[in-house]
């Protein structure tokens, strides 16, 4: 959790600092209550703090913007953090919608992948692969459709052939069994 927290925080200076530049000159008194929405803030794990822990990431948060900003640093101690009205009390957990797991998964956009998606499929056309050739689309066996986004030109014929699509740093990439070729492709259903 806590290296969760120290990524979040530093994400969050980082927005504060794009937003609250002339803020952060003027006045130092800075507050993550109000950088944040209640859920975000609760789901971040803040609202479990002491008060002493909050006025502390505070005054931290606001030395950092002065001094990022380039303004002299507060004189001496923080200020004292503003009354605030108790946090809000927890809202309840909604469940999100529930996707689609494991190979159903791969390669769908636009949700976020499930952790259990993998990195690779194994499959056959379903049909006759006619090589590769840009906008070109591939019905799998398993039900997925993708479309080549490369600009690879292969010809060859070759009924129901197994493919493999891994998924790279820049996309997904096809290739099928018995040819050194592969071309980027992109799910379309």
């Amino acid at each position: 959790m806590k290296p969760f927290l120290s990524l979040l925080l530093a994400g969050l200076c980082l927005m504060a600092i794009a937003s609250t530049s002339a803020v952060a000159r003027t006045a130092p008194d800075v507050d993550m209550r109000d950088l944040m929405t209640a859920h975000d803030f609760q789901r971040a794990g803040l609202d479990k703090l002491t008060p002493q822990q909050l006025a502390a990431l505070n005054a931290w948060l606001a030395h950092y913007l002065e001094t990022r900003n380039g303004a002299a640093p507060a004189a001496a101690a923080a200020p004292a953090p503003k009354a605030r009205p108790a946090a809000p009390a927890p809202v309840a957990a909604v469940p999100a919608p529930a996707s689609p797991g494991g190979v159903a998964a791969f390669g769908a956009p636009p949700a976020p992948q499930p952790v259990d998606t993998p990195d690779h499929i194994e499959s056959r056309i379903a049909g006759t692969f006619n090589g590769f050739h840009s906008g070109a689309i591939f019905k799998l066996e398993n039900g997925q459709v993708w479309k080549e986004t490369d600009s690879v030109d292969f010809d060859t014929r070759r009924d129901q052939p197994k493919v493999y699509i891994k998924k790279s740093w820049s996309g997904y990439l096809m290739r099928v069994e018995g040819y050194g070729k592969q071309a980027f492709v992109q799910r379309i259903k």
